[in-house]
């Protein structure tokens, strides 16, 4: 069995590897905002969470939050992770925060609610049980930066 610091060792390749890349191929949805993905093989027990907002930088919307606060519970409760990596699908940027387009649009009682769920994340990725890594390839802003902090490593390329 793998430990810890053989897993890190593996994720910090991995991150190394794809941030030095010019461009990056991935397969995922472009319907989602959020791309899931347990690694597999040589890899197994590194788990992935890619940012997938490009038009927008990475904002965070209602349905972004709601996306990663169901993931980073799943991966609380599944218990096959080892190792979480939060990146950005969209080269040159990690998270430009809050999405103020959209924030500019809810009513106050959904900007309270908004704010809670994010201070909620920040909270479940910090005290997640598996070491997290932020592969940063850009900018992290308000609540992107927020997001990296509550990782255990940041990594920026």
């Amino acid at each position: 069995m793998a430990t810890t610091g053989q897993y890190l060792k593996k994720t910090i390749t991995i991150i190394y590897k794809s941030l030095t890349k010019q461009t990056r191929k991935y397969s995922h949805n472009t319907n989602n905002d959020l791309v899931f993905k347990h690694l597999k093989g040589d890899h197994l027990g590194i788990t992935t969470i890619g940012l997938n907002r490009p038009e927008i930088k990475n904002a965070i919307s209602m349905h972004l939050l709601d996306q990663l606060l169901k993931t980073v519970d799943r991966i609380s409760h599944e218990g096959t992770t080892k190792v979480l990596i939060i990146h950005s699908l969209c080269p040159g940027t990690f998270c430009a925060g809050a999405d103020l387009k959209e924030r500019a649009e809810m009513s106050p009682k959904q900007v309270n609610n908004f704010v809670i769920n994010i201070r909620n994340l920040m909270y479940n990725i910090y005290n997640l049980p598996m070491p997290v890594i932020a592969a940063l390839d850009g900018v992290a802003l308000g609540g992107g930066l927020e997001m990296a902090l509550a990782a255990d490593i940041r990594i920026a390329s």
